[in-house]
């Protein structure tokens, strides 16, 4: 039964994707077998899992850059609060700004190439895990650090012992959701400035006006969005 309620809302989006073809007589939606035709013979190709790995390596090249910077600068950052309440505006406005407004700065200062949707990524999550982890160590029990100053305990034992443990929760929290969002932000930096991955190959299919192999990439990233979600982002959240 759970199998079935879990089927349930796919079936739903078949079904309505199947009238909306019906209604529109393929002219902007591909049928649902044409786009499963075009995703099993892009799966066939090698070349297919050469983009898919090249999107997959930005996106945790970039997430793990961007998720390193975050929480070392939030650990710095969170124990002097006059410090963090001058520096989290700035922070506020990096996140703030679409990707899109990223990727256009990027595109001029490094122009088209691989390394755009890797940057892209690490300012996304950037922010994400600086807040994340400044106001977890923020909001540590000062007698703990009371009691190592006054027994001399060096600093990365403190770091070990009372700060990690301490923002564990919270950052398990915050770097679920930054992987959630790094893949798809990778994606569409290479729609707009990528030579391959997932992204580029959906702009090429698009500027062709291929529908059936744009829907499938599309799957394509629905499907690893789906995987992320299921064996890591949600193991994060528990």
């Amino acid at each position: 039964m759970k199998r079935l309620w879990t089927a349930l809302p796919f079936l739903i989006c078949l079904i309505a994707w199947q009238l909306l073809f019906l209604l529109n007589g393929g002219r902007v939606i591909p049928a649902p077998s044409e786009t499963f035709m075009a995703l099993a013979r892009i799966l066939s190709q090698p070349d297919a899992w050469l983009e898919i790995a090249a999107t997959l390596s930005r996106g945790a090249g970039g997430l793990a850059l961007g998720s390193l910077a975050g929480i070392l600068a939030g650990i710095a950052v969170g124990r002097h609060p006059h410090f963090m309440d001058a520096i989290t505006p700035v922070v506020t406005l990096v996140q703030s700004c679409p990707p899109i407004v990223w990727i256009s700065m990027l595109l001029v200062w490094l122009s088209v190439g691989g390394i755009v949707p890797l940057m892209v990524t690490f300012l996304s999550v950037v922010p994400v895990l600086f807040i994340t982890t400044a106001n977890a160590v923020r909001a540590l029990d000062e007698r703990w650090f009371d009691v190592a100053h006054i027994y001399r305990i060096p600093y990365l034992k403190q770091l070990r012992k009372i700060i990690l443990p301490g923002i564990a929760q919270g950052l398990a929290a915050g770097f679920s959701y930054a992987f959630g969002i790094a893949w798809k932000v990778t994606a569409t930096a290479e729609f707009f400035g990528a030579p391959n991955g997932i992204g580029a190959r959906i702009f090429n299919n698009y500027r062709n006006l291929n529908l059936p192999e744009l829907f499938a990439w599309t799957l394509v990233i629905a499907i690893l969005g789906i995987t992320l979600e299921t064996t890591v982002v949600r193991k994060l959240r528990k």
